[in-house]
């Protein structure tokens, strides 16, 4: 590349840096962005809606009272992926090469859609 093209190069990224900047700039929030400053005490909006409150009647947690739902035990182990999961855990044997070879062949699945992570 000689200097001419090394020019021209660097002014047409210098002119794109310029637009890239303009249109940033034309958005409302951009200079609310631009000087957030992060306060790590602060609770997310997540973390608020994830405390656990009591039921209102009684002043006692729902599994206190015995109204928690979930899976039960047979329902978790009537489906055979788990079974098979579980058996293989519970013998060692989860992470031998031919184990997970027969899961693979047993319970197919496709990689991530975002991220392409294979998931075996």
């Amino acid at each position: 590349m000689n200097q001419r093209q090394k020019e021209e190069s660097a002014r047409k990224q210098l002119l794109r840096d310029q637009c890239l900047n303009a249109l940033a700039a034309s958005v409302p929030y951009h200079s609310t962005i631009k000087n957030i400053k992060s306060n790590i005490q602060k609770s997310t909006a997540s973390r608020m809606n994830d405390i656990f409150e009591p039921c209102s009647d009684t002043g006692l947690s729902e599994f206190q009272i015995g109204k928690m739902t979930g899976f039960t035990n047979e329902r978790v182990f009537s489906d055979p992926k788990f079974r098979l999961g579980f058996a293989l855990h519970e013998k060692g044997l989860a992470t031998s090469a031919y184990s997970v070879a027969v899961v693979k062949r047993l319970i197919p699945r496709e990689a991530e859609r975002t991220t392409g992570i294979e998931p075996h």
